[in-house]
């Protein structure tokens, strides 16, 4: 008989996308994706698990549902939802990854490299996903990486990669990424927002950092 660990919550809500209204946030430890229809409900809105595959349930527990996505209108895969696990690997050692588009489910992997997990992921139009990631270790120390994944290239059974926009240590003014976002700025710039967690630990930091994409 297996016993819980009453110090660990029972969920753990690590990423969040927008499709029409809804916002769809993912839940590591029940490895459960819920829905929640703001353009009907509003704040009062309350989660309703999708369908999700059964294989949900075999991820490393807390390496799970870090990123989520919904590819723009207009672009490949548009209306469908990305999901990029943490480190819940496949038998090659690489990120499984899924295509859920309503009752249809394509499986497809991202390439592990370099010791890094992913921690979040977003759109950057017209075309293209940002898989934020991170690495930590006690030879190695804190590090980021940024890498840029042609939407073209995601497709069932497919193992993608893509080049890195940013790879930062604790040389720079990096801590435990964890969120991304891209937005334009009023001049027309590709503004790459960063956020940390700092795990309620003095020996971390919580930061935003901003940047501005260049030679796009």
């Amino acid at each position: 008989v297996g016993r819980a660990d009453h110090r660990l919550p029972e969920c753990d809500a690590e990423s969040l996308a927008e499709k029409d209204g809804m916002f769809y946030v993912g839940i590591e430890r029940m490895e459960k994706i819920v829905r929640f229809d703001y353009r009907r409900d509003g704040l009062e809105a309350r989660g309703e698990p999708i369908k999700v595959p059964d294989d949900f349930k075999t991820f490393t527990f807390n390496k799970s549902l870090e990123c989520l996505t919904v590819p723009p209108k207009g672009s490949p895969l548009a209306g469908a939802l990305i999901v990029i696990t943490e480190c819940s690997l496949d038998a090659q050692g690489n990120h499984r990854s899924y295509i859920l588009d309503g009752d249809e489910v394509a499986r497809f992997s991202v390439l592990r490299s370099d010791d890094f997990d992913v921690s979040d992921c977003t759109m950057l139009p017209p075309a293209d996903l940002l898989l934020l990631e991170r690495r930590y270790s006690l030879a190695r120390g804190v590090a980021m990486r940024i890498r840029r994944i042609p939407l073209a290239s995601i497709k069932g059974g497919a193992t993608v990669d893509g080049k890195p926009l940013i790879v930062a240590d604790l040389g720079y003014q990096i801590d435990n990424m964890e969120g991304i976002a891209v937005h334009r700025n009023g001049a027309g710039e590709t503004i790459i927002t960063l956020v940390s967690d700092d795990n309620f630990s003095v020996l971390q930091r919580n930061l935003l950092l901003q940047f501005a994409l260049v030679g796009e």
